[in-house]
Parts: C-alpha cells; sequence; structure tokens
C-alpha cells in the first residue's frame, strides 16, 4: 500500500490549512488488502472521497465514499449494491483512494458495515456451492 499525496494546484495561498494544500490518496493491490479491509477501514475513520478499483483485465469499478458510508458504486454495468457485492469478489486487481467529498446520490442506502457482511456472506456461499465435495 502507498500513500502521498497530490498538489490541488499552484494558487494555494501560503498558510491555508492542510486540507487546502494537498488532496491526499493511496494506492495498492487487492491481495496484499483485501478491499472488504480497506473498506472496513474508511468507514471506521468516517473517510470521504472515491475508492476506485481496477480488475486484472483493467476494468474500471468506483465507490463513492461519504464519511465512511459507500453512498454508490458502479462495476461492470451494475450500480448499487450488487455493484458492491461484485468488487468485494475480487481476489486481484489494483485500488487507489482519493480524498474529497463526491456527490451525494444515495444510490445505496444499506449501512457500509451490513454491506461488508452481506457481501461476505454472498462470497461464502457462492465459494461452497463451486467446491466439490470429494468421497474416498
Amino acid at each position: 500500500v502507498m500513500a502521498g499525496a497530490e498538489s490541488q494546484g499552484s494558487s494555494v495561498p501560503v498558510g491555508a490549512s492542510p486540507t487546502q494544500q494537498q488532496k491526499s490518496h493511496f494506492s495498492g493491490r487487492i491481495g496484499a488488502l483485501r478491499l472488504a479491509d480497506l473498506i472496513q477501514l474508511l468507514n471506521s475513520t468516517a473517510q470521504s472521497g472515491t475508492l476506485t478499483i481496477r480488475d486484472p483485465e483493467q476494468r474500471q469499478g468506483t465507490a463513492s465514499i461519504i464519511e465512511g458510508e459507500i453512498d454508490n458504486a458502479e462495476y461492470l454495468g451494475t450500480n448499487g449494491d450488487r455493484a458492491v457485492y461484485a468488487l468485494l469478489a475480487l481476489k486481484e486487481g489494483e485500488f487507489e483512494f482519493a480524498q474529497g467529498t463526491p456527490s451525494k446520490t444515495g444510490t445505496i442506502v444499506t449501512n457500509t458495515v451490513t454491506l461488508l457482511l452481506e457481501g461476505c456472506r454472498l462470497i461464502d456461499e457462492n465459494r461452497s456451492k463451486t467446491q466439490s465435495i470429494r468421497v474416498p
């Protein structure tokens, strides 16, 4: 996981607050850090910004997060809860979080912790269906 700061521009007045001077972001690989863990961290620290995810085929998904709660998500032509569940199922890829305040759309009304629990349940359920049972 890499962290850094991007300057918002050269016209920032001297003595401006750190939030006026810099826009924080961090990025990393899914696999080194599970997406559910990252979202849980953003939730518990009440972060606001846009989480951009690229799967191994370089298809992009996004999640708008406002004060730690996922407000909207889009991935593979789906949005809302279903997009979150599809993103959580990714085992590989890359992510980047850019701090800021995304426009509120209210596509997702379920709280983030409930989304994460349901997403993990669906993933576990799907895994158990796809694993074959071998009888000796």
